[in-house]
């Protein structure tokens, strides 16, 4: 699957600190049946469906990241 990304982030390294530590880590699973959109992120941002294949697998999504990752050393 190929997912285009929007972060809050400004700087790359913290988009990838964003990935790596909330991308994919949900506190519950929630999907919309109506469209197959998923939470995917611990920030709150949802996968939305942009293209399927003729399964109805999704090829290609959209993520908005809702919150920004901060480093505790951050504040």
């Amino acid at each position: 699957m190929k997912v285009a990304h929007a972060f809050q982030e400004t700087k790359v390294s913290a988009m990838n600190a964003h990935i790596k530590n909330w991308f994919g880590i949900v506190p519950m699973e929630l999907e919309d049946p109506r469209d197959g959109s998923y939470m995917a992120c611990y920030c709150g941002a949802w996968l939305i469906p942009l293209e399927d294949d003729k399964n109805g697998n999704i090829t290609v999504g959209g993520v908005w990241h809702q919150r920004e990752y901060k480093e505790k050393d951050d504040n």
